[in-house]
């Protein structure tokens, strides 16, 4: 089976040395309007589950392209949709698009952000390193699939990497 060169948006788990299904069972109400497409990184606010920023901690990853009502919040506990995730763990690495290729040699240890909104967020590698509070993921390997080549789509815009901001959500 020969693996083709594709671009990547969200994050599939590769490794999960903790426990394989670490879902959540729908713990965490959607907000109102939010539209997640399978594959996203997801934050929990004050006003429930909604799309991970550049700026936000990362509670998990979305299981499955969905739209929140408008009223989602509000409406009776029976009809509130909470989306189900892949809880976010230091320990996981999960294989990630980024916007610009990785360096095979610096890019292993480096700090980045994630870019982009519901169903094209990828690693912001052309933002370089972070530090501080804006790093949100780390790269433990470049290319790890071996497809090689530069440019969109190749295995230098591929990687894995672990979440390093994560969530600190506990509310059952």
């Amino acid at each position: 089976m020969s693996l083709t060169s594709q671009t990547l948006y969200g994050a599939q788990l590769t490794t999960s040395p903790n426990n394989p299904t670490n879902t959540d069972g729908g713990r965490v109400i959607g907000q109102n309007s939010a539209v997640f497409t399978a594959n996203d990184l997801v934050t929990v606010t004050t006003t429930g589950l909604e799309v991970a920023t550049a700026s936000t901690d990362i509670y998990g990853v979305v299981l499955k392209s969905q739209t929140m009502a408008s009223n989602n919040e509000t409406t009776g506990p029976q009809s509130q949709v909470k989306p189900i995730c892949f809880v976010a763990d230091q320990s996981y690495e999960w294989l990630m698009g980024t916007n610009a290729d990785l360096d095979p040699l610096a890019s292993v240890g480096q700090y980045y952000k994630i870019i982009g909104t519901t169903g094209i967020q990828q690693v912001d590698v052309s933002g370089g390193a972070m530090t501080g509070t804006a790093r949100q993921v780390i790269c433990t390997a470049v290319d790890p699939q071996q497809l090689g080549g530069s440019g969109t789509g190749s295995g230098l815009r591929q990687g894995l990497f672990k979440f390093v901001l994560v969530s600190d959500f506990t509310q059952g």
